[in-house]
């Protein structure tokens, strides 16, 4: 977790000037912010720049509730949290990153809509960052929003695999392996480094044998909120939850996943909202069923 903390602290200075620098200097490329927001309305009748019009607030809903939610269930997130040495300062840090993250996501969007105006008739909006750096940057303001763009990829996969082996070794090889509880912390450690490589590794090859990673991304961050927002929240907010409700909880919100991935949908509300819901749902219903009170 130090390991973890020292290059995650680097990255998001890497990444945080990277993209206000590339910002600013996009921007200013077009004359100004006036000037760009003339040049983007006279492209496109879409509101980029108002939040009343030609948006609906439950699209931005489904854009937020998703993020949202995962964010109260992440491993990488409470990791940190449980790795801090008090509560306050596990708090501090907590609303400190908040405040932080909320303003630097404003510059990537910035950032997109100023290459909306640079390279109208670009056909993959997800090539506008790239574009940028290689066509308007200077290469050493070029490198740097490169460099912050690995830096912000990297500080989420160095968490997730740190996550990952916890897995491994906690609810593997502790548990299962090494039924005695007793474990030398040395051979854990050499453990988790060993298994760290491994996971990292597939992580790789699967990356690279698919042809879109971020529909992969979007799968897998769907199947893990819908079946674990209700046993990990229900659980630790909730007296009377149970193991039987959490296990219950667990195959609803994955099943409906499943559902929602073959078409089915309730109100047109997204799948991996409506799946957490019906996941709380059935895990609130089977706890009430299977709660025995301590005698």
């Amino acid at each position: 977790m130090w390991a973890v903390t020292i290059t995650d602290f680097i990255q998001i200075i890497v990444a945080g000037a990277g993209i206000i620098a590339a910002t600013f200097f996009t921007v200013n490329k077009l004359g100004g912010w006036s000037s760009m927001v003339e040049a983007v309305n006279s492209q496109t009748s879409a509101n980029y720049f108002t939040m009343t019009q030609g948006v609906e607030p439950s699209y931005i809903l489904y854009l937020i509730l998703p993020m949202f939610i995962y964010t109260l269930i992440g491993q990488d997130v409470y990791q940190r949290l449980f790795a801090a040495k008090d509560t306050k300062t596990a708090k501090k840090a907590g609303i400190l990153a908040c405040v932080i993250v909320g303003i630097l996501t404003f510059f990537p969007v910035i950032l997109g809509i100023a290459g909306k105006a640079i390279f109208p008739e670009l056909a993959n909006p997800s090539l506008v960052v790239p574009q940028i750096i290689s066509a308007i940057l200077p290469p050493v303001l070029g490198g740097i929003t490169l460099a912050a763009v690995i830096a912000a990829i990297l500080s989420t996969a160095d968490s997730i695999l740190t996550a990952a082996t916890s897995h491994v070794i906690g609810d593997v090889y502790l548990r299962f392996i090494l039924k005695d509880g007793t474990a030398d912390d040395a051979k854990l450690l050499k453990l988790s480094r060993i298994w760290t490589l491994i996971i990292g590794l597939i992580s790789v090859f699967v990356a690279l044998m698919m042809p879109n990673i971020l529909n992969v991304l979007l799968l897998s961050y769907t199947i893990y909120t819908a079946g674990v927002f209700a046993p990990v929240v229900g659980g630790l907010l909730w007296k009377k939850a149970t193991k039987e409700g959490a296990f219950a909880g667990l195959a609803g919100g994955l099943l409906f996943v499943v559902l929602g991935m073959n078409g089915f949908s309730i109100f047109g509300i997204p799948s991996d909202i409506m799946s957490c819901l019906f996941s709380v749902i059935i895990f609130a219903v089977v706890s009430l069923f299977t709660y025995k009170p301590a005698a």
